[in-house]
């Protein structure tokens, strides 16, 4: 992108008291000493020109006679992109069409320094740079020489074989705030450096090209080039081998690059061979047609960067599967567009590492302080991005909330927020520190659940949020979000309302919160799978706020430990609260108790038993008794030898539902005994355990006067009742129990 303010990087010069100014237009004639007398010929205002003078170049098109190209003079600057009136160079406005100052190739580079002693105190700028054809650097050409060229555009040119924007042979050419994009070349479609140093810093090299066996799309380093490449998006090129960088034999230095979108046979992000050590910071290679391919002994150093391909996370580096969230990439292949600055929620925010832009590096680059945007290199002072755009947003998500089911850990470093969000960055949540002793900090766990049915009390949309550590006596601030979607359905089958719109001040003030702690016992979130009591919070009115942008609701409220939590309008807590769920074994059967709390518009409860704790069976339906707290039985008469599992369902009015806890009752088969069918009329029949085989039993009427003896000899044992008459009689067996038997 074209600026009109140089980086820093580039050499401050004090011009003497006796600088010339010249000025050139389109079409112009005079001797060029201003703006009215202009001369139409750059080249001779350039040879007229000593050290330190400048040569003042309004929009158009120059170009010289046919083979023909520019070329520098050392110490002389020469910018481009005035409309022709101004008086400052703070008065060219670069962003104008109209003042659009182009170079055009004649059948010949563009320009050419070579062997004239050219310095980075020589400068071009401003300029679009075009139509250059030849061997070598069909834009510019330098060897030997190592001006520098900053804020140009170097587009649709062609080499025949090194360098189609940019050639340098030997030297330190310094390349700031261009865009180099839509040249060839087989090799180094955009630059060509040869044993070259070139520093590259803030640049967009896109959409290049080379030959169908070439090397090297946006940038091919040969023979000891050691260029150092900082702040730049190398995008949309392609090549047979390193679509984006091709290296051999060569040791490049890579800071806060972007390279997305390359495609290549071999390498669509890079490609190192003969021993070639690039050296990666604080970059993103990632959706390019492949990663980087290592030949011939090459190794890159990488660290703090997210890499595609390379899954390890150690020297600091993101894992290469993991999305870094770019605005809207590009499919690989040949393109100039995508915009690849950062999404809020991307992985790479904050997670470069400053040192390498702090003064005393072995590679200084404490010069460069804003990004390829212009805008500062590190945002409020925190770590850097990993890239060249620096995201400078509030990093508080996305516009899409989170679905169904979406879960996700985020880690609230000491003092910071930190916005929960899912891997396709959908909002789900925001955690905020309150800055005393007991702050949330460290990670923590946010999931939502979206029902497709809108319960009868409370929004369809619920929460729970979970940290790590100290999650019950944890403090801080909780934002949640809504739909005003979500709203309506609410209100569709409620009287006390939530509100219609944003400035619907009455019903803004209904909203409340109802807090679950703990965690879900069934993963479900609904509020009968919390045990703890809930506890209703009335958020300020002010903090009820509605996001245009984001076409949501948020709701922020203060909390003292962690859990479930509900949107509604009512102050008293929702369904039920399940106090206790309890089994004990009886003479014949196993009895079922629960106690019920909070209880509200529950429709029954369904009890289920299974023998392996695994496949549960409905055995009963016991109807709810109404709202408040209730106590509830159920003897099962269906004894099993070892263990029953049960558990409750307990379903709602409008049919959603969750479970109890599971409970068991161990049946001792040794000491077990009942007396079926009771009551009779001819026979009934001794279940007894072995502890009873081979004993006596004695039979009584109601007066204690003994009936009949009978000897267990079998399970079960018969007794026959037919010459009895109807009335109470009991059975006495030698353990002592006594068992009560009916005759009908």
């Amino acid at each position: 992108m074209l600026k009109t303010i140089l980086s820093t990087l580039l050499l401050i010069v004090t011009f003497c008291a006796h600088a010339t100014i010249r000025y050139v237009k389109a079409g112009a004639s005079g001797p060029g000493t201003d703006w009215p007398t202009a001369s139409g010929d750059v080249q001779a205002m350039i040879n007229a020109s000593s050290a330190g003078d400048e040569v003042w170049v309004a929009g158009g098109t120059y170009q010289r006679s046919s083979g023909a190209y520019f070329y520098m003079k050392e110490g002389v600057k020469i910018y481009g992109g005035f409309a022709g009136t101004e008086t400052t160079l703070s008065q060219r406005d670069l962003s104008l069409t109209a003042n659009k100052s182009t170079l055009q190739g004649n059948g010949a580079c563009v320009m050419w320094n070579e062997g004239n002693t050219i310095t980075n105190a020589t400068l071009v700028d401003g300029f679009t740079v075009t139509g250059g054809q030849t061997d070598y650097g069909a834009g510019i050409f330098n060897r030997g020489a190592a001006p520098t060229i900053a804020n140009c555009i170097i587009t649709g040119n062609t080499a025949t074989s090194m360098g189609g924007g940019i050639f340098n042979k030997t030297g330190a050419t310094r390349i700031i705030n261009c865009n180099i994009s839509n040249n060839s070349a087989p090799y180094g479609g955009a630059i060509c450096n040869d044993d070259a140093n070139a520093l590259i810093t803030n640049c967009t090299i896109s959409g290049n090209t080379t030959s169908a066996i070439g090397r090297g799309g946006g940038i091919h380093n040969r023979n000891t080039a050691d260029p150092i490449v900082t702040n730049c998006a190398i995008t949309g090129n392609s090549a047979a081998q390193g679509g984006a960088v091709y290296n051999t034999a060569s040791s490049p230095k890579l800071t806060n690059c972007t390279i997305s979108g390359n495609t290549a046979t071999d390498g669509g992000a890079m490609y190192n061979a003969s021993s070639s050590p690039p050296r990666l910071r604080n970059c993103i290679l990632y959706g390019n047609s492949s990663g980087i391919v290592n030949v011939q002994s090459s190794t890159p150093d990488i660290q703090f960067c997210l890499v595609q391909g390379l899954m390890g996370t150690t020297t600091n580096n993101i894992a290469g599967s993991s999305d870094p969230l770019f605005v809207n990439p590009l499919t690989p292949g040949i393109s100039t567009g995508g915009d690849y600055r950062l999404q809020p929620c991307s992985p790479v925010i904050n997670k470069g590492n400053n040192n390498y832009f702090a003064v005393g590096q072995s590679i200084d680059l404490s010069a460069i302080t804003t990004d390829l945007d212009g805008l500062p290199r590190i945002h409020n002072s925190v770590k850097i991005d990993m890239g060249p755009y620096e995201f400078t947003g509030t990093n508080t998500g996305g516009l899409l909330l989170a679905t169904d089911g979406d879960a996700v850990t985020a880690t609230i470093p000491v003092g910071l927020s930190a916005t929960a969000l899912t891997a396709a960055c959908r909002v789900v949540a925001r955690v905020s520190p309150d800055g005393t002793a007991t702050t949330v900090s460290g990670a923590v766990d946010a999931k939502v659940w979206v029902e497709t049915t809108q319960p009868a009390l409370y929004v369809k949309r619920h929460y729970e949020i979970t940290p790590a550590v100290n999650a019950a006596t944890a403090t801080g601030k909780v934002t949640l979000y809504f739909t005003q979607a979500e709203f309506d359905d609410f209100n569709a089958v409620n009287t006390l309302q939530l509100p219609t719109g944003p400035t619907d001040a009455t019903r803004i003030a209904n909203l409340r919160i109802e807090k679950r702690a703990g965690t879900s016992s069934d993963g479900s979130g609904l509020p009968a799978t919390y045990t703890a009591t809930g506890i209703t919070i009335d958020p300020a009115d002010t903090d009820i706020l509605w996001n245009g942008t984001g076409n949501r609701w948020e709701v922020s409220f203060d909390v003292t430990g962690f859990s479930g939590f509900f949107a509604k309008t009512h102050a008293f807590t929702m369904p039920l609260r399940l106090l206790s769920f309890k089994g004990n074994q009886r003479n014949g059967y196993n009895q079922l108790q629960w106690v019920t709390a909070e209880e509200i518009n529950t429709r029954h409860f369904e009890l289920e038993s299974s023998s392996d704790g695994s496949a549960f069976t409905s055995i009963a339906t016991i109807r709810a008794a109404g709202n408040g707290s209730n106590t509830y039985g159920y003897n099962d008469q269906r004894m099993n030898t070892g263990k029953t599992f049960y558990r409750l369902k307990i379903v709602d009015i409008d049919q959603r539902y969750s479970y109890s806890p599971v409970i068991s009752i161990s049946n001792n088969s040794n000491n077990s005994l009942r007396l079926f069918p009771n009551p009779a009329s001819d026979m009934i029949y001794i279940d007894a355990g072995s502890s009873l085989l081979h004993t006596r039993a004695t039979l009584h009427d109601a007066n204690g006067r003994l009936l009949q003896t009978i000897l267990i000899t079998t399970n079960p044992q018969p007794i026959h009742l037919q010459h009895l008459t109807k009335g109470l009689y009991t059975v006495q067996f030698e353990d002592g129990r006594i068992e009560r038997i009916i005759k009908q």
